[in-house]
């Protein structure tokens, strides 16, 4: 609105106003006139402890080399707030030198909110997948002396995902799904303890006495987050740490669909993320959220037991509850969420009948609700959801859950074929007509069905992503067999695959008989015999053509497959040997065949064709159908010698019909 030059001296005086807020929205406005002769004015605001938030905001959006030198000099700020906000504004500019600016911030920064927000900037600057080398973390195990923080800040540093603390056991880390011993000396009883009391506090342990375990996050300094589980066992105190990746990841990094980022423009209904235990449900819960964080201006309220990623406000408004120590329980946190104006309601997990109904409440009245459940494939989803309630209510829960349902998204982690580490097999239903019918009525199994059929509408099967992973070599098919729902297209493929893996064998020689063996199993690459050719000693085997047989068969465009024609080969030299041993038959003056010789045993054929001329076979004179002599037809003129007449229902003879004869009646007096 302030495009004339001649209104920049006039919003420059408001920048001596003895009001803050107008001297905020007189370097706002001066931002957005974008005009460099105003730089030297924002730069004296920054010793202004109101505006110099919206001033270092305001020279990022004017940019230029100028801009760019004022704010890599507020990168070595000592507040780490001021610093945080130069990162975000630095970004902005237009030069060569500020990715090479923000790389050092995400190395060196000691404040490691700065350093992650540095690290995103990287990663959107490269286009996604930047390498983040020790996750984030400054502080190296080497420089750790407290024993536990020690074992987490090498446990992240090797990759795992996990930390097993356990009596009569060394240190055990889990590494793509592996369990790994750390090589050190098994840890006793009383050293567990003493390990895991370090980090239990005076809110944590009276939850651990009274309950045996305890849920809780621990953060390290420097190095992250590790969600933890302490409990009591019969050897002793124990512990299993989860490490929490810094960097909120992207969806492009867990391999979920592109097309998910969908979820920033719903704005109301339910998407549920499922899976196993340890399938990555909290990753991709973090990954959306950070999708909405980053493009839409929200209020989003996590409730979690406990808080895992922190999500630090970007263009929505963030706020995070954690079950146990902000609220009672989930359903008392999602009773309480309905009150506090949330756009978007996170849950961490849908575990009891009334966080579930009152999730489906959330979406029926306008918000939209994002929660995980473990539960394995999109139909075990539905049903577990529909049977937490009674029998009488779950009809009205179908109706409820068809209409309030967006999306769900359920993944299992493989082993990789191609890298070290596990990889995401995802299994996504999307509601459409089709599906809350197939809801609504209870007709849950033929969910998958509709899902293979609303593929180009980016649904897909667990089987479907298996085979899209095994086309492009991540994953092997041992693997895809163990995960598939369908075996039967799988096993295809390994049985075609152990075949051709065979016939490699024999093409590289694996036993004697190798080339033998291709030659008979690749048809093509062998040439069809030329029957004018003469056979030679060391060539294959090839049948002379029959001095009888008509032009058709011997003629070169009827080709046949080569082992046809071997066949045909020996069957013809067999029966040459035996003509040459044989004499030929006498001619018999009846018409009657002879009786043929009796069989020989052919012997074996050699490897050469014998090429001498050959006797020969004189055959037989045909037969001749003779026809038999005429029979006298009988006289049966006597009434006597006449068939009797049969029995009454007796069938008639195939000679004819039978005649009835008279006999004459005899009277008795």
């Amino acid at each position: 609105k302030f495009a004339q030059p001649r209104t920049v001296p006039s919003i420059v005086k408001i920048l001596g106003d003895p009001d803050f807020w107008a001297r905020i929205m007189a370097c706002e406005t001066l931002g957005r006139m974008k005009d460099p002769r105003t730089l030297p004015y924002l730069d004296k605001m920054l010793g202004d402890s109101d505006a110099k938030w919206a001033a270092i905001d305001a020279i990022g959006t004017i940019g230029g080399e100028a801009a760019y030198t004022t704010l890599a000099a507020l990168l070595r700020d000592p507040q780490s707030e001021v610093r945080l906000a130069a990162t975000n504004a630095i970004a902005r500019v237009q030069d060569a030198r500020v990715l090479r600016s923000i790389e050092e911030v995400s190395k060196g920064d000691p404040a490691i909110d700065v350093r992650i927000r540095a690290i995103e900037l990287v990663r959107e600057a490269r286009g996604g997948g930047a390498s983040t080398e020790g996750g984030g973390a400054t502080v190296t195990s080497a420089k750790i002396t407290a024993p536990m923080d020690k074992l987490l800040a090498y446990a992240r540093e090797s990759g795992a995902s996990d930390l097993h603390i356990t009596p009569g056991e060394p240190p055990i880390l889990r590494v793509n799904g592996a369990l790994i011993r750390v090589q050190s000396k098994p840890l006793p009883p009383v050293q567990t303890e003493a390990l895991l009391n370090e980090i239990l506090d005076s809110v944590r342990r009276p939850i651990l006495e009274r309950a045996g375990a305890v849920d809780f996050c621990y953060s390290v300094a420097g190095v992250g987050r590790y969600r933890t589980n302490v409990f009591r066992q019969q050897r002793g105190l124990s512990g299993a740490f989860r490490c929490i990746p810094n960097v909120a990841p992207v969806l492009a990094d867990l391999g979920l669909p592109k097309h998910l980022d969908e979820v920033n423009t719903y704005h109301q209904g339910i998407v549920l993320l499922t899976g196993p235990a340890g399938s990555g449900k909290s990753t991709s819960l973090s990954a959306l959220v950070n999708v909405i964080n980053e493009n839409r201006q929200a209020h989003v309220l996590t409730l979690e037991d406990p808080i895992e990623f922190v999500h630090p406000p970007k263009r929505a408004l963030i706020n995070q509850r954690e079950i146990g120590r902000d609220s009672l329980s989930f359903a008392a946190a999602m009773r309480a969420a309905l009150r506090e104006d949330p756009d978007v309601v996170v849950v961490g997990e849908m575990r009891d009948r009334e966080t579930i109904r009152l999730a489906l409440l959330a979406a029926e009245t306008g918000h939209l609700v994002i929660a995980t459940m473990q539960t394995t494939g999109a139909t075990a989803t539905v049903d577990k959801l529909v049977e937490s309630f009674p029998t009488d209510e779950q009809q009205q829960v179908r109706v409820s859950l068809s209409g309030s349902l967006k999306l769900i998204v359920s993944q299992t982690l493989v082993a990789r074929a191609d890298a070290p580490g596990r990889i995401g097999v995802f299994e996504i239903l999307k509601s459409t007509s089709p599906i809350r019918t197939i809801i609504r009525e209870g007709k849950t199994f033929q969910l998958g069905s509709a899902m293979q059929i609303g593929r180009s509408q980016g649904m897909q099967t667990v089987d479907a992503s298996l085979e899209e992973l095994l086309n492009a070599g991540k994953i092997t098919i041992d693997t895809a067999l163990a995960n598939a729902e369908k075996r039967e297209t799988f096993e295809k493929l390994a049985l075609g695959g152990r075949k051709q893996m065979a016939s490699v064998a024999n093409a590289e020689g694996a036993h004697p008989g190798a080339a033998a063996a291709n030659a008979i199993a690749k048809p093509p690459s062998i040439p069809p015999p030329d029957p004018n050719a003469k056979a030679s000693a060391q060539g294959p085997l090839k049948a002379a053509p029959k001095p009888d047989a008509p032009p058709a068969a011997q003629s070169p465009g009827i080709a046949k497959p080569a082992v046809q024609q071997q066949q045909a080969a020996l069957q013809a030299q067999q029966a040459a040997a035996r003509a040459a041993q044989q004499p030929p038959p006498a001619q018999q003056p009846s018409p009657q065949r002879a009786a043929p010789p009796p069989q020989q045993q052919a012997r074996p054929v050699p490897h050469v064709v014998d090429n001498r001329p050959q006797p020969p076979i004189q055959q037989p004179p045909p037969l001749q159908r003779v026809a038999p002599p005429p029979q006298p037809a009988p006289v049966n003129d006597s009434p006597i010698l006449a068939p009797a007449e049969p029995p009454p229902g007796a069938r008639p003879q195939p000679g004819g019909p039978v005649k009835k004869v008279s006999r004459p009646r005899i009277t008795v007096k």
